[in-house]
């Protein structure tokens, strides 16, 4: 190699070095980057000119001079950060991992007391709603969520997970909300703006299970009587997906990774679906404020004439073909006697005509 295409190599070399020391250095390896400085300025020849007049024996003796070369640079290489394996991934197809990780947060076994004070019929698909009553809760903090996630939990394993679910810690609330239009519709009159400011405080939760046609098939909200600015418990208001005794697995294949959950089968699925569209039609065609059309019509057949009918209320049991219709109205005579009666029926939902008089 002509004299000079080898000072070329050097300063090529030597500017290589140098960039890698720097590199080195910014990367936090300061002595693989200071070797990798002086291997580089040594490879500059004026630099190396310069030594070379310090110490005449490294430009007489060529191998000194290539064996500092070598020293330099298999010290650099010594000092420099090791490469971390990656890890270990599985590349065969179809594999899947034998011990799935759950998802969901872990719900602890609730301490807090808690008890089913009512049942209703009042859920379009026909669902039974409950109202329980909960010790007094301490909203110091988040522990009381995890407790009512624990305590929806136990009652979805005794009762279903096709269920309404109202949480209220003040009994005397709790009768009014069941009164209310959000229960069974007794009260006769619309809550007073005193009466929701108590709820909004004591009506702790509210849990939705399997509901169609919802943003969540299973919804659970915290103080749905309130709003994000009522003082003390505004920081609580949300609404979230919360899936009782469920737990989600991931599976690995050869595709993709994707979450399976224990649900029941499409079948099913779409016959619930189309079951919760026929009660919804129900309720919608065959009621008239409050009271079922035809059953109405059947009482004002049978009653003697001159008697005056008068309906009260009216509850609904929806069963899977057909619903149970409870009315509850009186009748007065000509001399003014009033007496109650309930009329329980078995009626249809394709039509609305009554089935069957129970009692």
């Amino acid at each position: 190699m002509k004299r000079e295409h080898l000072v070329k190599v050097k300063y090529a070399a030597g500017g290589i070095f140098i960039f890698t020391a720097l590199g080195l250095i910014m990367e936090g390896s300061i002595i693989a980057g200071a070797l990798a400085l002086v291997l580089g300025l040594f490879l500059l020849p004026p630099i190396f000119k310069k030594i070379a007049e310090k110490l005449p024996i490294l430009e007489s003796n060529k191998f000194l001079r290539y064996g500092v070369y070598v020293i330099l640079f298999f010290s650099m290489a010594g000092f420099m950060p090791k490469k971390q394996k990656p890890k270990n991934t599985k590349t065969e197809k179809n594999v899947v991992e034998e011990k799935p990780q759950p998802q969901q947060e872990k719900i602890p076994e609730p301490t807090i007391s808690y008890k089913i004070i009512y049942e209703e019929f009042i859920r379009v698909d026909g669902a039974p709603s409950y109202f329980v009553l909960l010790d007094k809760v301490d909203t110091s903090n988040k522990k009381f969520m995890l407790e009512i996630k624990g305590v929806i939990n136990k009652i979805t394993t005794e009762k279903g997970k096709k269920i309404n679910i109202e949480f209220l810690d003040d009994k005397n609330l709790l009768d009014l909300m069941h009164k209310s239009h959000y229960g069974a519709n007794t009260l006769g009159r619309a809550l007073t703006a005193k009466e929701r400011e108590k709820l909004a405080r004591h009506n702790i939760a509210s849990f939705s299970g399997e509901l169609a046609n919802m943003p969540y098939t299973n919804t659970l909200s915290f103080f749905p009587s309130a709003f994000t600015d009522t003082p003390e418990i505004g920081k609580y208001v949300k609404s979230e997906e919360f899936n009782p005794n469920k737990i989600t697995y991931t599976i690995q294949n050869e595709k993709t990774t994707k979450k399976e959950e224990i649900t029941q089968n499409t079948e099913k699925k779409d016959k619930e679906k189309e079951l919760a569209y026929k009660r919804e039609k129900f309720l919608k065609d065959c009621f008239t404020n409050g009271t079922h059309t035809k059953l109405r019509i059947y009482i004002r057949t049978i009653k003697a004439d001159g008697v005056k009918y008068e309906h009260i209320d009216t509850s609904t049991d929806m069963k899977e073909d057909y619903a149970i219709v409870t009315t509850h109205f009186s009748l007065t005579n000509k001399l003014g006697v009033r007496n109650d009666y309930k009329l329980k029926a078995k009626v249809s939902y394709d039509n609305c005509e009554v089935i069957e008089i129970l009692k």
